[in-house]
């Protein structure tokens, strides 16, 4: 199979994984995390704020029917010798959790609330991983 064909059959995939995925239950508030871990999070956000930075929450909290296809979606990717994404099931990940049946999660996902140059991209995730470890929380740039 051609790269060219692999690369728009993932494109088509995406699209319809994502344009399906969008009708499932996902959250960008912050009230959707676990009371212990919300007000790690906010001083997070609010040092990259004084530090010049726009933030969007992507996905506070995430219904596990959408982790398994961003699972799948990820499957494919690597596949295709991409980064996978997520190498986690719905129902295990950390965006998944639930207390008292009421979303719950003790992870987050961050990032430029606006396009940036690749440059000042590197700029902002370096600093979210500052601002991380200053509260005490594990980030993606940890991850091996």
């Amino acid at each position: 199979m051609s790269r060219v064909f692999r690369l728009l059959l993932l494109l088509c995939l995406a699209v319809g994984l994502f344009g399906f995925a969008r009708q499932l239950g996902v959250r960008t508030d912050l009230a959707a995390l676990d009371p212990g871990f919300r007000p790690k999070v906010e001083r997070v956000i609010t040092r990259l704020e004084r530090e010049g930075h726009t933030v969007r929450v992507v996905t506070s909290w995430r219904d596990p029917r959408r982790q398994d296809l961003l699972y799948a979606f990820g499957k494919v990717s690597a596949r295709l010798g991409r980064s996978p994404g997520t190498l986690v099931r719905g129902g295990g990940s950390c965006h998944n959790r639930e207390r008292d049946g009421e979303p719950a999660a003790v992870a987050v996902d961050l990032r430029p609330a606006r396009g940036l140059d690749h440059a000042a991209q590197v700029c902002f995730f370096r600093a979210l991983g500052a601002a991380a470890h200053a509260a005490k929380l594990r980030w993606g740039g940890d991850w091996k």
